[in-house]
């Protein structure tokens, strides 16, 4: 199967004033703030196939996902109407207003698999790290200079497209900003913090936001 995704990027360039203001509440609130009016680039679309999309999802899920493919087809029959089970005839299926649900394990590999493709796709990074419980959820770089990519990773499969998803970056991004506050004390690189949020549309269709936190 052939995959596409939705690519927007988008930029925050993070100033000492805000490392220094993420230890106040008021300074979080202005920080905040200001990511509202974060604006995202016009969609550019890449596109890539199942060998692809098996190997991101395996390199960079902390989940285990024994068939990434099979979950998204099955979730999307059956939102599409199909029948859960026809083996047995005589069992109800009461479904929510919403619909069936996607696993949050897949919907979180999805999310980690693209990061991790999306940063080494358009910032030329090499992973290096896979902290397992601990954020940020990779970590990359690359040399001369040599670069360190802090990557954090969302994702969501709802039906408003692009609306949760960016509320999600946003409160994501304000602890990617603290943990490159902790940057200066780690002289040996330069830090750049990405936050990528994944929207699951289609089995075949994904919307990703990528926001790159520049520091001077």
């Amino acid at each position: 199967m052939l995959y596409t995704a939705h690519v927007r990027q988008g930029t925050f360039s993070i100033t000492a004033n805000h490392l220094g203001s993420m230890i106040h509440n008021f300074g979080k609130t202005k920080v905040r703030e200001e990511l509202r009016h974060v604006l995202f680039s016009s969609p550019s679309d890449l596109e890539f196939n199942s060998v692809t999309l098996r190997q991101i999802v395996k390199k960079f899920s902390a989940q285990f996902i024994g068939d990434v493919e099979l979950e998204l087809s099955e979730y999307f029959k059956q939102r599409g109407g199909s029948s859960f089970n026809s083996a047995y005839p005589d069992l109800l299926y009461f479904a929510s207003s919403s619909g069936p649900t996607l696993s949050n394990s897949v919907i979180a590999g999805v999310g980690e698999g693209m990061a991790g493709y999306l940063v080494q796709y358009l910032g030329g990074y090499t992973p290096k790290a896979r902290p397992l419980g601990y954020s940020p959820d990779i970590i990359m770089a690359k040399r001369a200079p040599l670069r360190v990519a802090l990557v954090e990773a969302k994702g969501t499969a709802r039906t408003n497209p692009g609306e949760r998803i960016i509320a999600v970056l946003r409160k994501a991004t304000l602890e990617m900003i603290e943990m490159l506050a902790m940057a200066p004390y780690l002289k040996s690189a330069k830090y750049t913090g990405y936050v990528v949020g994944t929207e699951i549309v289609e089995e075949d269709e994904f919307n990703c936001y990528v926001l790159r936190l520049e520091q001077p």
